[in-house]
C-alpha cells in the first residue's frame, strides 16, 4: 500500500526554516514588516519543501484575491478579441494579477451570470464587453458590490464606468474616401450585428457603440466625397459565417454591384474572401476591400489588406491600468478614454483611374 503524500504545510515551513509560524506567513505573503534577509531565507526553504501558499486564506486576510474577471464575447475567431484577451491577459500578470475569462456569445442572460459568478469567486475587478441590448442594473455599482469596474470596446446606456474605445469613425471615414478616390463608386458595406435574424439592408436598431463608429464612419466618408446617396449599399448579416455569405452574394447580385466592399470585422471579411474564392475574383484585381482590424494574416493575404487598425494592445493595458488603480484608490471618478485608429494601406484596393494597385 502506498504511504499518503504529505503536502507541505506552514508550520512545517517555519519549523524548518527556525521562525514562528507568523514571521514565515508574513515573509510569504509580503506583508507586515520582514527583514529581507529573513525573507529570503523563508521563500528558499519553501521552495525546497515545494510549499504552495493557500491562495484564499491570503486573500480573506487581505481583502484581495489578486484576480480580474474579464467577461467578453465568445468569437474567438474574431481577430481583435483574441489579441484583447491575451493582451489583458498579460497586462493583469505584469502586476501580479490572475484573469478569469467568462464567454457571453452576445447574451444578455450569459452577461449576468458571468458577472454573478465571477463576483462569487471575488474577483478585485471587472472587465466588460458588453452586450448591445438589454437593460444593464447588473453592472451598476449596488449589484456589483462596489467591485470596480471597467468597459472595453464599447458603452453600455445607463452604466457610469471608465470606457475604453476607439476612434473608429475617423479611419473609417478615410477609408471610403480614399476608395473614392481611386476611382471606386460602388461601394458595398458588409456589416456584423448581433441578434437579428437574417441578412438586411435596413439599419437594425441595438447596434453596438463600436459598430455604430464605423456605420457613422462610412456615411460621413461618402459625404465628404460626395457620393449619391445610392452609390453605398448596405447589409447587415447575423453572426453566421454562411448567412453572412449570402450578404455578400446580394451585394454582388445587384444591378450596381460594388467594386469595393467594406467590412465591418475580420469575420465579414472571410464572408467576403469565400464567395470571392468561389467566384473566382481576385482581391485587388477585379474586387477591392477594407477591413477592420490588422492579423497577421491579413498583412500578407494577396499582398497584404488594407485595414483599419485598432491599437488593441495598448488599450488593453491602459484599460488594466485603470482598473487597477480603481482597485487600489477607489474614487468613483470614471473616464471615457478614445485611441485614435489608421487606415493601414496594402494592396487590396485597386486604382480604377489606372488600373495599378495604388502601393504599388
Amino acid at each position: 500500500m502506498n504511504e499518503p503524500v504529505s503536502v507541505p504545510t506552514l508550520v512545517g515551513v517555519a519549523a524548518a526554516a527556525g521562525v514562528s509560524r507568523a514571521t514565515a506567513s508574513r515573509a510569504l505573503s509580503g506583508y507586515g514588516r520582514v527583514g529581507a534577509k529573513t525573507a529570503a531565507h523563508v521563500q528558499k526553504i519553501a521552495d525546497e519543501l515545494g510549499y504552495i501558499p493557500n491562495q484564499t486564506a491570503q486573500a480573506m486576510r487581505h481583502g484581495r484575491t489578486k484576480t480580474l474577471g474579464l467577461v467578453i464575447i465568445s468569437n474567438f475567431t474574431n481577430a481583435y478579441f483574441d489579441r484583447a484577451t491575451k493582451a489583458i491577459v498579460d497586462a493583469a500578470a505584469e502586476s501580479g494579477f490572475q484573469v478569469l475569462v467568462s464567454n457571453t456569445a452576445e447574451n444578455l442572460g450569459a452577461e449576468r451570470e458571468a458577472v454573478t459568478h465571477l463576483l462569487e469567486k471575488q474577483v478585485d475587478g471587472l472587465i466588460v464587453v458588453p452586450v448591445p441590448i438589454g437593460s444593464h442594473e447588473h453592472l451598476l455599482t449596488p449589484a456589483l458590490r462596489n467591485t470596480p469596474i471597467v468597459l472595453f470596446d464599447r458603452k453600455a446606456d445607463g452604466v457610469n464606468a471608465s470606457t475604453f474605445t476607439t476612434d473608429d469613425l475617423t479611419s473609417c471615414a478615410a477609408a471610403i474616401e480614399y476608395a473614392v478616390s481611386l476611382g471606386h463608386r460602388d461601394i458595398g458595406c458588409l456589416v456584423r450585428v448581433a441578434g437579428i435574424p437574417a441578412v438586411t439592408s435596413v439599419q437594425p436598431d441595438g447596434i453596438i457603440s463600436s459598430i455604430m463608429g464605423r456605420i457613422n464612419g462610412i456615411k460621413h466618408g461618402a459625404a465628404a466625397a460626395t457620393l449619391p446617396a445610392n452609390s453605398v449599399q448596405w447589409r447587415f448579416v447575423p453572426a453566421s459565417l454562411e448567412v453572412a455569405q449570402s450578404g455578400v452574394e446580394q451585394l454582388l447580385d445587384s444591378p450596381h454591384p460594388p467594386t469595393f466592399i467594406f467590412t465591418s470585422n475580420n469575420d465579414m471579411l472571410l464572408a467576403v474572401l469565400a464567395v470571392a474564392q468561389k467566384r473566382g475574383l481576385v482581391i485587388g484585381q477585379n474586387l477591392s476591400i477594407v477591413t477592420v482590424d490588422d492579423s497577421p494574416w491579413a498583412q500578407v493575404l494577396g499582398g497584404g489588406l488594407t485595414v483599419v487598425a485598432r491599437p488593441v494592445e495598448k488599450l488593453a493595458a491602459e484599460a488594466v491600468a485603470e482598473l487597477l488603480r480603481q482597485i487600489e484608490h477607489p474614487d468613483g471618478i470614471s473616464h471615457d478614454v478614445v485611441l485614435p485608429t489608421e487606415l493601414l494601406i496594402r494592396q487590396s484596393v485597386v486604382d480604377l483611374r489606372h488600373g495599378i494597385h495604388p502601393a504599388s
